[in-house]
């Protein structure tokens, strides 16, 4: 049997879906997990390990297992070769990644497309969103830096919250967008300015929004539990000090008695 090599896929991405697209689409999960199952069952049926099939293809074994993870679509490159190892037909392995494929080229014509006029492509998590508004800023050629001048903002902050490790409130990405519209001039007429941040305000309340309230009550409940830690903390100081003053007491009173008894 040949031995497959991935020279011919180094330079572009091995693997061109990750779960956070794989998730956010059910027909696409479904695909990918068919597609996983499939190469996972001939793989054990042929009795080999995943480094062995590393070896046969070429791909390191992190690509592997993370292409027979189910939670990623690799490209159609790794997935021929893996199958020509595995013995699966070349048809039925194009078919299924196909299937699967199909919402990532639609996702990205309606980025390229989006891009050219600012408004918000197809967004199906938090993630996706802030990749959207970086790509908007960089395919424009607008920096970071301008917009957090042009809306008063530290850039460090605004980094951050593109980041995601701050938080891209509602209010911070109309500004962007506002700043955007202004710094490079790409809507004219004010309705249509106002409806293009609407519909980046409407992505928000879709994916944003559960986001932040997700992140809120996880900080309620960490404050909750840090409260409670710190009241159970506080309970047992106080107990080891009433009990350490109880000692203190019951030391004194004998040496008192002592010292009377000397006397």
């Amino acid at each position: 049997m040949t031995c497959w090599q991935a020279a011919s896929d180094t330079a572009g991405r091995v693997i061109i879906m990750g779960w956070s697209v794989v998730s956010s689409n059910g027909d696409v999960r479904r695909a990918v997990l068919r597609l996983a199952g499939l190469l996972r069952a001939r793989l054990e049926e042929s009795e080999q390990t995943q480094a062995w099939l590393a070896r046969r293809t070429g791909y390191s074994p992190t690509v592997i297992s993370r292409a027979l993870s189910g939670r990623v679509l690799p490209s159609q490159a790794a997935v021929l070769a893996i199958s020509a190892v595995l013995g699966v037909g070349r048809d039925e392995s194009s078919r299924m990644w196909n299937s699967a494929a199909e919402v990532h080229r639609a996702r990205r014509r309606e980025h390229r497309i989006a891009e050219r006029g600012g408004w918000p492509p197809a967004v199906g998590s938090y993630s996706d969103l802030l990749d959207a508004v970086r790509r908007l800023l960089r395919t424009s050629h607008v920096t970071q830096t301008r917009i957090a001048a042009r809306i008063g903002m530290p850039l460090s902050t605004l980094s951050a919250a593109l980041r995601g490790t701050r938080s891209l409130h509602r209010g911070l990405l109309a500004d962007i967008v506002y700043a955007w519209q202004v710094e490079t001039g790409a809507v004219s007429r004010a309705d249509t300015a106002m409806r293009q941040v609407d519909s980046w305000l409407e992505v928000w309340d879709r994916v944003g929004r559960p986001h932040q309230q997700e992140q809120w009550a996880r900080r309620r409940e960490g404050c909750q539990r840090s409260g409670e830690a710190r009241r159970f903390g506080l309970a047992v100081t106080y107990e080891r000090r009433r009990q350490h003053g109880a000692w203190l007491r019951d030391v004194e009173g004998v040496s008192r008695r002592r010292v009377r008894r000397r006397r």
